[in-house]
């Protein structure tokens, strides 16, 4: 064997007993926490860094209206969840373990919210383009009037395409829109579009 390929072997060797010493030395640490709630508390607080930053991440997958507490929520709750079921015997670090746990609990999360079919998504983009364009080419906001007119749509289509296209298109429903009621004031845009559950409860009772 070369003088290199020596010196690489002792290399390798010398790190793979390093990382051996640091695996046990941070399951040492790991057990130590775990043997009282008030190690323990202080073990998640330390890596409650980690939940931040996986939320900042993963913040732009998630919808607008999605509550970003609500994030928070999740990845705390599965950062308590790998204090409690992580194995250090298994060779792993508990930062990596916990990443990937918070990770998974977000992407589920977003899984179960993001149920619309292929065609519904397709729509979703085709509003939003619309509505952007129309905003650049007019700088302004766009009223629903003039949506529906660019899209040749009656009120109906219209809050048909708006509920096939939930919750993938966000429309500041609250926001004024141009109206063209005869004193010339704006109309919420949510007091321009039905709300189907108002008629659903009526046809319930």
């Amino acid at each position: 064997m070369s003088a290199q390929n020596i010196k690489k072997a002792n290399v390798d060797r010398e790190f793979s007993v390093s990382s051996s010493v640091r695996m046990k030395e941070a399951a040492e640490k790991y057990r130590v926490a775990m043997s009282d709630e008030k190690s323990r508390d202080q073990l998640i607080e330390d890596y409650l860094p980690l939940v931040k930053s996986t939320v900042s991440r993963m913040r732009f997958h998630f919808p607008d209206h999605y509550d970003i507490e609500d994030m928070y929520g999740i990845a705390v709750k599965a950062l308590i969840v790998s204090v409690n079921q992580f194995n250090p015997s298994k060779g792993k670090s508990f930062g990596n373990y916990a990443a990937l746990r918070i990770k998974g609990s977000l992407l589920d999360e977003l899984r179960k919210i993001d149920c619309l079919p292929r065609a519904n998504r397709a729509k979703a983009r085709s509003l939003q383009s619309t509505i952007s364009e129309m905003e650049s080419r007019l700088k302004r906001p766009v009223s629903v009037e003039e949506v529906k007119t660019e899209l040749k749509l009656s009120q109906s289509e219209y809050e048909t395409l708006l509920k096939e296209t939930q919750p993938i298109t966000f429309i500041p429903i609250d926001g004024p829109v141009h109206s063209s009621s005869p004193d010339g004031d704006s109309t919420p845009l949510s007091e321009t579009i039905s709300d189907p559950t108002e008629q659903d409860a009526l046809d319930k009772t």
